[in-house]
């Protein structure tokens, strides 16, 4: 994808507004439970406000070759995390709608059907456990031939932890799940592998079903719902 095209700004100050939109709107509690997201982590605020400040100190009379690459290393750091939080949560997201989109600065795809569907192929995976509170879900493959290869479809990734409903998370499993229509959260992914950060919420149960989506917002077929013990 060029600049041109992307919907994430080049140059420094845009993306230090376009950041920090972002992050207003993602932090508020009530857009989160509206949306049925996750909050931003704790890393990727961090990113916002350390790019944000390194972009000044660059714009100062006192600026050094160092700050510049520490600038760019942050910016490419930041680009990357809003990239993942934005495909992960809001692009396909439908309770994220139009209006929504304009405020959060993002581009509003049409609605009309793709002339090529998703695969008719089922996802599965296999889970790791990189640390305690970390569930990685490894070698993102589809069950059966994969036709149309250059639809850019991805996976989404649809989970849910059992638990008491809180007012901070309201979409907490109450019940076991029986297909991953049952599942509250969902992220997309085009990648082989999805990492999981559910730090707090070890020994907790946790769900996952996964099954492929067209850039439309076009689903295919249910996999097996899996579920393992958060480490």
């Amino acid at each position: 994808m060029s600049y041109r095209d992307d919907y994430i700004p080049r140059s420094d100050i845009a993306l230090v507004n376009f950041a920090t939109n972002l992050m207003s709107h993602i932090s508020k509690q009530e857009n989160q439970q509206r949306w049925c997201i996750m909050a931003p982590t704790e890393h990727l605020l961090a990113l916002a406000e350390d790019f944000k400040a390194k972009v000044t100190v660059c714009k100062s009379n006192d600026c050094t070759r160092r700050d510049v690459v520490s600038k760019n290393d942050t910016k490419v750091k930041l680009v990357k995390g809003i990239r993942e939080f934005v495909q992960g949560f809001l692009a396909r997201n439908a309770n994220v709608n139009a209006e929504d989109k304009t405020l959060l600065w993002l581009p509003v795809h049409d609605t009309t059907p793709s002339s090529v569907p998703p695969p008719l192929a089922t996802v599965s995976g296999i889970l790791t456990f990189p640390a305690r509170g970390l569930v990685e879900i490894c070698r993102i493959s589809a069950d059966g031939e994969m036709r149309n290869k250059k639809s850019r479809c991805g996976v989404r990734i649809y989970y849910g932890i059992m638990g008491e409903s809180t007012v901070r998370n309201r979409f907490r499993l109450t019940r076991r799940p029986e297909t991953g229509d049952d599942l509250p959260h969902s992220v997309f992914t085009r990648q082989k592998q999805y990492r999981f950060d559910f730090v707090g919420e070890s020994g907790n149960e946790v769900f996952f079903c996964m099954r492929f989506e067209n850039p439309k917002g076009q689903t295919g077929p249910w996999g097996t719902l899996i579920s393992t013990f958060i480490p």
